[in-house]
């Protein structure tokens, strides 16, 4: 039996304040999340108050995503300088200015302006979230890594869901763009505040037990691309179904207020309401979607059957006439668009710690993620494209808009059969039940995957 050294300072990991530090760590992301949708809950107030087509307004979300089909890809040797902590930091300032370059151009009613800060915002988004997902497993270790990496986007979905609810009610109290935007900013600043309380609590823990050197990015976080001559079969299949998935779900997400507004008779402040239910079904079934994969596997096959909902919500929103009073059938879509999110999203990721080696985890989320993100920057200026060019199809110009998102979902179901078929044809793991065994004395280098 080993005896505890009476003189030793207790580590704050091995006692509750590991709560206290995840609800701090949690609001790192929730004002990124809620900044990030800022615009998409009010698009039809930006377009007429700024004289905006949709083309114009997607580009608000394609700068964003242009910086992050680079910097995914360097983000771990950059966050490997500066420290994790130290990172931490950084990149929420780099958002918080980004968010308050907007608020600026919001106020001024400035296209220019607020480009601008989106692309600033964007230099911070991804690379925040890669910094905090390195810094929160150091404080858990087996089924509470799991329950903390869950809870965590939990909160951080809450910010996206907040966002459609808040942004509007403010627009239609204050009839400012400014005031919403600037709502964001002192979120923006929350977020800071936590980043701070989070990063003087991991100093404290490292102090009691010893270490001395800056806090940076396990191996498994760093990107080379030297690593990709490893990868399986599998893996390519993921990286084609996961660009179209997004495809098919973040550019409706982006123009979803609007959406609701001309096609199903809303105004702002209703269509936000409803498209919380999006984002609060990710929060509330990715919890137990996450448990049943855990224990019954077939995570290719429960993402085969969580395209019947995403079919169901594009081919209702393709076909349903407009309506010029509320129609509440618009929940039907939603709801299909939010069971489909939470599958998608609880199986996708976590499948690649799955099929790649863990020595080149980082390389895979970085590569994963910087070809997401040329999807993102690309998908968005052709749903508006669609939109202006097809105004007049009687559907608000949303029928194209519709049948790309389709086809979108199509290719991501052909990706995924093929998917299914490397995983049948190599006997691979994401069909098998599986678990993770961490090392209790480095719970970020020795990540091991052992079949149940």
């Amino acid at each position: 039996m080993c005896i505890r050294d009476r003189h030793k300072p207790v580590s704050p990991r091995t006692t509750y304040l590991r709560w206290v530090f995840l609800g701090l760590a949690c609001f790192i992301l929730f004002g990124n999340y809620y900044s990030f949708d800022n615009p998409q809950a009010l698009q039809d107030a930006y377009e007429k108050e700024m004289g905006m087509q949709d083309l114009q307004f997607n580009v608000l979300y394609s700068v964003y995503s242009i910086p992050n089909t680079i910097l995914p890809l360097i983000g771990g040797y950059i966050i490997d300088c500066l420290g994790v902590r130290v990172g931490i930091f950084v990149f929420s300032v780099i958002i918080a200015i980004g968010q308050g370059v907007f608020t600026i151009g919001s106020y001024w009613k400035s296209y220019q302006v607020m480009i601008a800060g989106r692309v600033i915002f964007g230099l911070g988004g991804e690379c925040l979230t890669v910094a905090q997902s390195a810094i929160v497993p150091m404080w858990f270790l087996g089924k509470e890594l799991a329950l903390a990496m869950g809870f965590n986007l939990t909160v951080a979905r809450g910010g996206s869901s907040l966002n459609s609810f808040v942004t509007p009610w403010v627009y239609n109290e204050t009839g400012s763009l400014g005031h919403p935007a600037f709502i964001s900013f002192i979120l923006c600043l929350v977020s800071i505040i936590s980043g701070l309380l989070t990063n003087l609590l991991d100093l404290k823990a490292d102090e009691a037990e010893g270490k001395k050197d800056k806090k940076a990015l396990s191996d498994t976080d760093r990107v080379s691309m030297k690593d990709i001559r490893y990868f399986p079969s599998s893996f390519w299949a993921l990286v084609g179904l996961c660009i179209f998935i997004y495809g098919a779900f973040f550019p409706f997400m982006n123009i979803a207020n609007k959406f609701l507004i001309k096609r199903f008779g809303f105004d702002e402040k209703e269509a936000g309401k409803l498209l919380m239910i999006v984002y609060l079904s990710s929060a509330v079934f990715s919890p137990p979607i996450g448990i049943l994969v855990d224990n019954i596997g077939h995570r290719v096959k429960l993402m085969l059957f969580s395209y019947i909902f995403l079919f169901t919500a594009h081919i209702y929103c393709a076909i349903v006439p407009n309506s010029d009073e509320p129609n509440y059938w618009a929940i039907l879509p939603l709801c299909c668009i939010g069971i489909f999110y939470s599958i998608f999203v609880t199986i996708i990721w976590p499948s690649i710690a799955l099929i790649v080696d863990t020595k080149y985890l980082g390389t895979a989320y970085g590569l994963t993620t910087a070809v997401q993100n040329s999807g993102m920057a690309l998908f968005p200026l052709i749903v508006g494209y669609l939109h202006d060019t097809f105004i007049d199809d009687g559907k608000a110009g949303y029928f194209w808009v519709s049948i790309f998102l389709i086809v979108m979902a199509i290719f991501g179901f052909l990706f995924t059969v093929l998917l299914l078929f490397f995983e049948i044809k190599s006997d691979g793991p994401l069909e098998k039940v599986q678990k993770i065994t961490i090392d209790e004395e480095e719970p970020i280098k020795s990540v091991s995957l052992q079949e149940s």
